[in-house]
């Protein structure tokens, strides 16, 4: 990941109670933590990191697809 991108999760996961965007249980279901990463990505970093965090996501979360919801918005804010 970028510093960019990891810095966005890093950011979001100590705004939204989460610690560390590596608790895994708290990044792949904390909507708010999702939708703050995909807010600070869209507006600080390149939109190739949107596509990063995401596949971080899917290998992290496996069946939670929280962040499906979130990614496609993202992409077209950017």
């Amino acid at each position: 990941l970028s510093a960019c991108a990891t810095a966005c999760l890093t950011q979001a996961a100590e705004q939204d109670g989460c610690g560390s965007f590596t608790n895994v249980t708290c990044a792949c279901t904390n909507a708010q933590f999702q939708a703050d990463v995909v807010s600070c990505i869209s507006a600080e970093c390149p939109i190739s990191d949107l596509s990063d965090v995401e596949g971080l996501q899917t290998a992290e979360c496996g069946s939670s697809r929280l962040f499906a919801l979130y990614f496609p918005l993202g992409r077209l804010l950017s």
